[in-house]
């Protein structure tokens, strides 16, 4: 219940203010200890996790029971209640972990997400708002089973990916890099380079706030001022090696008119925080190796590291 909600139920009820310090302290120790079992450890909140136990089989053995035992160390450790769910996707992880509060546990794998989740009404899908769950209940999608037969497609999918003649689902939010030229750009190599530069922008961006994004665009200015973008849905990205390959092919088919340009730019749109992808999948290289890169520009400035397509040819 919301503090608004409660004043307005119980007016004469005193009103304690949080310790956010201590709350951040606490959320440093969970973090810090969750560590100690696997590399990769996302925080999704200030009291909710992500970790990547895949391979560590031999190391740990049965990682259900070893699941548990983490639960409990955490329990007896941190005096905090513990809930965990786990699945092969964040997706499946969290609407797990929905399901087993209160301080319970619950697995669901991927041979039987569509039989477990199918009768579950599609409001309990993570990332669906009223606005969105309206528009299904309008085309009588009720269960997470109805939104597969209406799609053909299993789980796998965000409110953000839904066909644009199924559902049309709008979004404010968005992150966008360009460039205005001083003289107008001819030159093909500056142009990927000045897209490689935004997508590093853009992917920084989306890390620092854990976003992914499910929609790129690009938006081209000519020499004689028109305008033209091209946009395309993508699961779940905040990379900038895939988002550089998403800007390029978009680019390649929106620039046919061969004339000068003025400005160029890149831009994210239909942003969320819960990602589709598997959680055990070739990606756990890829977080690696960002969370390193973006530690550095943390530490010493977003242009210490560039992808070297991104380098001004005039430069070199």
């Amino acid at each position: 219940m919301s503090l608004l909600i409660a004043k307005r139920k119980a007016p004469h009820c005193l009103h304690i203010l949080p310790d956010m310090k201590r709350y951040h302290i606490e959320s440093q120790n969970i973090y810090s200890h969750l560590l100690q079992y696997s590399p990769i450890v996302i925080q999704a909140s200030i009291d909710e996790f992500y970790i990547d136990l895949s391979g560590c089989e031999r190391l740990y053995g049965n990682l259900i029971a070893f699941s548990w035992t983490i639960k409990k160390k955490l329990e007896r450790l941190m005096e905090l209640p513990c809930t965990i769910g786990a699945g092969h996707t964040k997706r499946a992880a969290k609407m797990a972990c929905l399901l087993a509060k209160p301080s319970g546990m619950l697995v669901v794998t991927k041979q039987n997400e569509s039989l477990f989740f199918g009768p579950l009404p599609i409001r309990f899908v993570p990332g669906i708002g009223k606005k969105t769950h309206q528009q299904l209940k309008e085309r009588h999608v009720h269960t997470i089973r109805d939104w597969e037969a209406y799609t053909q497609t299993p789980l796998q999918w965000t409110p953000q990916t839904i066909p644009a003649d199924s559902v049309h689902t709008s979004s404010h939010k968005q992150i966008s890099s360009d460039t205005t030229f001083e003289t107008d750009l001819t030159d093909m190599r500056r142009m990927f380079s000045t897209l490689s530069k935004h997508c590093q922008v853009i992917g920084f961006k989306l890390r620092r706030h854990a976003q992914y994004a499910c929609c790129i665009g690009i938006k081209i200015k000519y020499a004689d001022f028109k305008c033209h973008s091209k946009r395309r849905m993508i699961v779940d990205c905040q990379y900038d090696h895939d988002l550089y390959q998403y800007a390029k092919e978009l680019f390649e088919q929106a620039y046919t008119r061969r004339t000068g340009i003025r400005c160029l730019g890149v831009f994210v749109t239909q942003l969320n925080t819960q990602s589709t992808l598997p959680l055990f999948a070739e990606q756990r290289n890829a977080s690696l190796l960002y969370t390193s890169i973006d530690k550095n520009r943390h530490r010493y400035g977003f242009n210490c590291i560039q992808i070297a397509q991104s380098i001004d040819p005039r430069s070199s």
